[in-house]
């Protein structure tokens, strides 16, 4: 399936995650990347599955070939995000949204992290083991779509509701960029008239200073800049609307959010973000990078807040498009083991200070340890 991405706009550069084609059932999933070949992403590993080039019918060789997911993500790893799964499942809303816990009041933001947690553990709505609780969860988000043509509900996150729309729109652009159903032609051309609405709306909410605010008139936040960055750049990539944000003006903020970060590992990971996927790489990219590798989890506050985790899944998210690079390869390491050994016996992270919301804190946690997984879109912007 071609994801739609226009090169003369998002040209691939260097170091980005392979292509990738994984087969589920009748249909395929297609991602472009920078490598010339095709891959088949065995399902049944689930999010840590081995990528077999061929037909797998020499399985030593084929194992010369793996992807880097295999060495990347450890047994710790999977039985982590194992029971991580396990402990959001059960915290699902009846009606199939997400709260910061189950019966706690919905959340656009939460119920759309948690469907591109499941989405990066190898299911759709089509296909795979959680694919009833990610259609739960569209269902309510269908329905409860809009307020004045922004996607927000209850404010879980505290990120306010520009946070709740981008996430929002981050998750239907994944969905659009990997529906390949063609019998359900007309469920896809609902979802891209959602998203295109979705995008517009986002593209509109942009702020003087290039970056996106928690609130529609707030000051630029560097959270909520980041998930804009990347719902704006999957949903561009569907290639289903002409608006668009000003994306230099985005990374003139990332550039200034580097140079008032006063040491702190959120602004610094959120502008790496920023900055990570555009082509031609800058210079000054590399020299945010050194910024990043020394900090650590929860040094900002003494404590792991939401920010940390965030953070954590931005940084990851951006550092991946070098797989091969000494920052990923230290970076990712430090990351997936600091969040196996701050998980909760329950399968949950939690947030120690600030705002206590363990869906939040649990859904950044699982995304950030299933980057290697490379299912999701939004590892190649």
């Amino acid at each position: 399936m071609n994801l739609g991405r226009r090169a003369s706009s998002y040209p691939v550069g260097p170091g980005w995650a392979p292509r990738i084609a994984l087969a589920m059932g009748s249909h395929t999933m297609i991602y472009r990347g920078n490598e010339m070949r095709v891959e088949k992403v065995l399902l049944a590993a689930m999010m840590a599955a081995a990528v077999v080039l061929g037909g797998g019918e020499n399985l030593a060789q084929d194992r010369q070939l793996l992807s880097p997911a295999e060495s990347e993500v450890t047994p710790a790893a999977r039985r982590s995000i194992e029971i991580g799964i396990k402990w959001l499942l059960a915290n699902q809303n009846p009606d199939g949204s997400w709260g910061c816990e189950r019966g706690q009041p919905p959340s656009v933001a939460l119920t759309s992290l948690s469907v591109l947690v499941l989405m990066a553990n190898g299911s759709t709505p089509e296909r795979g083991p959680h694919s009833t609780q990610i259609r739960r969860a569209l269902k309510w988000i269908d329905h409860n779509k809009t307020r004045g043509g922004l996607m927000s509900a209850y404010d879980s996150t505290a990120m306010g509701e520009v946070f709740e729309h981008a996430s929002g729109t981050l998750m239907l652009a994944t969905l659009y960029g990997m529906s390949q159903h063609k019998e359900a032609v007309e469920e896809k051309e609902k979802l891209g008239g959602l998203l295109k609405d979705a995008l517009e709306m986002l593209a509109k909410l942009q702020v003087e200073d290039g970056g996106f605010g928690k609130n529609v008139r707030g000051a630029s936040d560097p959270g909520v800049s980041a998930m804009a960055y990347l719902a704006l750049r999957t949903g561009y990539a569907c290639g289903i609307t002409k608006a668009r944000a000003n994306l230099d003006k985005l990374k003139e903020y990332g550039r200034a959010l580097v140079n008032g970060s006063g040491g702190r590992l959120y602004p610094t990971a959120c502008a790496v973000r920023l900055f990570v996927g555009h082509n031609p790489r800058e210079a000054f990219v590399d020299d945010v990078i050194r910024q990043l590798l020394p900090k650590r989890l929860g040094q900002d506050h003494g404590k792991m807040s939401e920010w940390d985790y965030m953070a954590a899944f931005f940084s990851v998210g951006a550092l991946i498009h070098d797989d091969q690079s000494a920052p990923w390869k230290t970076w990712f390491p430090y990351v997936r083991d600091f969040l196996i050994k701050i998980q909760q016996p329950d399968g949950s992270w939690i947030v120690e200070y600030c705002l206590h919301c363990k869906v939040f804190a649990t859904t950044m946690a699982l995304l950030s340890l299933q980057m290697p997984g490379r299912y999701l879109p939004s590892t190649q912007y």
